[in-house]
Order: structure tokens, then C-alpha cells, then sequence
């Protein structure tokens, strides 16, 4: 098998990405996402983490998000959330 990498791999997925999904998924938009990759570099991890379950999850005031479902849902232990949160409270991305 030859490997090339003068070309971009192709993405495929294996599956369908929403099989046995229930109602909630994150959506999140490629542009918005695009923006926060560039603002925030590989050491900020734990801030691309909380901007992508807040981003993802629903918006419409439907649901609340609780320190501990976050840190379930991100894996971060509770002081790094809270200097991820204050990172972007600092940031002017949360209030």
C-alpha cells in the first residue's frame, strides 16, 4: 500500500454518527468552531472543551447546565473547570 501526503486524507466515517443516539447531540457550527480554534491554542484544552458542550448543547433556555453535569460531561475535575470558566469570563466569551 502506497501512502501519499502530498494530498489531504479523506474523512470517512464508519457508521452512521447518529445510530442509537438519543434526543440530544451536540450541533456544533463549523464556522464558530473554526474561530475558537484559532483564538485558543492546545494549552487551553480545557476551555475548547467547555465552549464545545456549551456551544453543542441547546440553547433555547430549554435546559440548565450544572457545574457537575459540565464536569461529567467534559471530564475536567472541579478546578479545572472553574479556571476554564474564569479563563473565558475573562475572555468576555461567558457572563
Amino acid at each position: 500500500m502506497s501512502e501519499t501526503y502530498k494530498q489531504a486524507p479523506r474523512l470517512i466515517h464508519r457508521g452512521n454518527k447518529f445510530q442509537n443516539q438519543g434526543r440530544f447531540f451536540y450541533q456544533l457550527p463549523q464556522s464558530l468552531m473554526s474561530n475558537i480554534f484559532y483564538e485558543l491554542s492546545g494549552k487551553h484544552g480545557n476551555q475548547i472543551k467547555l465552549m464545545c458542550a456549551l456551544i453543542g448543547t441547546a440553547g433555547d433556555g430549554t435546559f440548565r447546565v450544572s457545574r457537575r453535569w459540565m464536569m461529567e460531561q467534559t471530564g475536567m475535575d472541579e478546578s479545572g473547570y472553574t479556571r476554564a470558566r474564569k479563563a473565558l469570563i475573562d475572555r468576555g466569551w461567558l457572563t
